[in-house]
């Protein structure tokens, strides 16, 4: 999982998986994902809280809203998903509809 997350890097057993960077608490945070052994960012263009409750989900919290752009500093590295239009049933962000 995301805890022997090292660097950056991640294993191929974490592909899709979602973590939380840079929140004060493990509630909060910019919303990154594991693709091809590195973490990437997803950009916040389109994101609202339908989106943000979808990850929320896999993360395994009950629900979520969307932050304030920019509110946990801006991501490094590649933007994997743009325009991530959610309609509230998927499991996982990677079931949604989008841009890579």
């Amino acid at each position: 999982g995301g805890s022997g997350c090292v660097l950056g890097s991640c294993t191929a057993t974490d592909h899709d998986e979602l973590r939380l960077v840079g929140g004060s608490t493990d509630h909060e945070g910019r919303l990154e994902m594991c693709r091809d052994g590195h973490w990437g960012t997803i950009c916040d263009d389109s994101w609202d809280d339908t989106d943000s409750s979808v990850a929320c989900r896999q993360l395994g919290f009950a629900g979520g809203s969307g932050a304030e752009y920019y509110q946990f500093g801006a991501g490094s590295g590649i933007i994997l998903f743009r325009n991530v239009n959610c309609n509230g049933n998927e499991t996982m962000l990677v079931d949604c509809p989008r841009e890579e």
